[in-house]
């Protein structure tokens, strides 16, 4: 055999070993929540810190109605055990319960920020919008209520006001905020920036509302997929997908787009290969310079399942993209893996190179019924091949 032989096989077989470890696994668990979607999820101190979310009713003569929780679950990654917390807050109340809120791991403190999310009846004739932001301390069981100082902005509320799917993220004592959408009007859609100071609770915007044209701005969204990426002396966030409007419509944006931080520049970057339609609902994390976009509703109508109630068509995928940064022209690679279950709505959180997720569900179109998770599943993600 030739050297040049030789040196192809070694490289075939590395990427199908890599692409063999390359797999989600099962995390063993005793106990847990109930089935939910759209909670929040964040690690801090080798535990799982779960929040919020609902289970949804999906047909609007069935007689049921939507079930909201703003419960606390712990589970400890070490005993994979999970245990139901009992808060306290320093205002003698907890936060309503709700989903689609934004959260980050706040490094510094050991604490979560949570801001923000929605609740509605099914039906879609009752419907709260929450602005407030909360700090959880997992360590204490304690949630601190946290004021909101600064900008005004366009709900004419200081800092981005009442809103769901904003997205979060967190650097040092710096909070970053990226659009949403709330009830102004007919609900509406958002695409401004925002920095909030953890230490003076001073809102800043980064980018106006609206502002700038579609070949320079990323268009309105909410429940994007938002990083921070810090690289030399670059600092951005980098905002994937997210539905799109009109309300209801389940379009969504398939783009990505790069925001730098310190002159409020947008870049684009090009969108996930043969992905025509965008998706929403899915997980997503930072390992060193990848950018990695998993499971997730995708918006096709042919495809779809219907549902008679507000949250329309349901369509849960369960691949993995990788978005390599570090180059001059990133470009996202091919479909990398594929989970064991289809999934949408998931809870998820990274704890160093591993992903986690949990809760959500897939969806049978033959008996209109969804398909609830309540497994916990980890993906290593340096194993996740580069482009």
């Amino acid at each position: 055999m030739s050297f040049r032989s030789l040196a192809v096989l070694l490289l075939v077989c590395t990427l199908i070993v890599a692409d063999n470890n390359a797999k989600w696994k099962i995390v063993e668990a005793q106990g847990g929540p109930s089935q939910r979607g759209a909670s929040r999820m964040e690690v801090v101190d080798g535990h799982l810190i779960l929040f919020g979310g609902f289970d949804e009713c999906f047909d609007i003569n069935a007689g049921c109605d939507h079930v909201w929780f703003n419960e606390v679950w712990s589970f400890d990654l070490d005993d994979e055990e999970w245990t139901q917390a009992s808060p306290t807050s320093n205002v003698g109340t907890l936060p309503g319960a709700r989903a689609f809120l934004g959260s980050a791991k706040y490094e510094l403190k050991d604490s979560i920020i949570y801001f923000g999310g929605v609740r509605y009846n099914i039906a879609f004739n009752e419907i709260t919008f929450f602005g407030d932001m909360w700090e959880y301390f997992p360590d204490d069981d304690h949630f601190v209520r946290r004021n909101q100082l600064g900008a005004v902005g366009p709900s004419g509320q200081v800092g981005p006001g009442k809103r769901a799917g904003t997205a979060l993220a967190i650097s040092g004592h710096t909070l970053y905020a990226v659009a949403g959408i709330d009830d102004q009007g007919s609900f509406t859609y958002r695409n401004d920036v925002w920095k909030y100071n953890l230490r003076t609770n001073v809102w800043t915007i980064l980018f106006a509302d609206r502002s700038g044209n579609a070949a320079t701005t990323p268009g309105v969204r909410y429940l994007a997929s938002v990083v921070y990426h810090e690289q030399g002396n670059l600092n951005e966030l980098v905002v994937y997908g997210g539905n799109a409007e009109p309300t209801g419509s389940g379009q969504q944006n398939q783009d990505t787009w790069r925001f730098n931080i310190d002159n409020a520049q947008w870049t684009k970057v090009n969108s996930i290969p043969g992905n025509t339609v965008g998706r929403t609902h899915g997980a997503f994390a930072l390992d060193g310079h990848k950018f990695i976009i998993a499971l997730g509703d995708l918006n096709d109508n042919s495809n779809e399942c219907p549902t008679n109630e507000v949250s329309g068509g349901q369509l849960a995928t369960n691949g993995t993209w990788v978005l390599k940064l570090n180059r001059n022209n990133p470009q996202y690679c091919h479909e990398t893996v594929k989970s064991p279950p289809k999934l949408k709505r998931v809870a998820f959180a990274q704890k160093n190179n591993k992903l986690f997720i949990w809760g959500g569900f897939d969806f049978n179109c033959q008996t209109s019924t969804a398909l609830w998770n309540t497994e916990i599943y980890s993906l290593k993600l340096s194993n996740l091949n580069d482009c």
